[in-house]
């Protein structure tokens, strides 16, 4: 029996029986037509470090583009920047 990474995706309860890294490949392969391919291949941008600030409660990560471009973002800027997200 097939069953395709949506179909997966789509039952809670299965999907609850694979690790992380599974369902990170499975997210993967429901996203690029089905084929298992690494996430670092095409990424645009590297993530070199996030820093968490106490005094108004939010993460900033600092990444890196393929230019070699320094960005600084929190992380709601990052959930909204559909770019960095499908370039991650």
């Amino acid at each position: 029996m097939e069953i395709s990474p949506k179909e997966i995706l789509a039952d809670n309860s299965f999907l609850e029986s694979f690790s992380k890294k599974d369902i990170q490949k499975i997210i993967l392969a429901a996203t690029e037509n089905q084929e298992f391919k690494s996430p670092f291949l095409n990424s645009h941008f590297k993530l070199l470090r996030q820093e968490f600030n106490i005094e108004d409660n939010k993460t900033t990560f600092i990444l890196e583009d393929i230019k070699g471009n320094k960005i600084l973002k929190t992380a709601n800027e990052i959930a909204l920047d559909r770019k960095i997200i499908k370039n991650l």
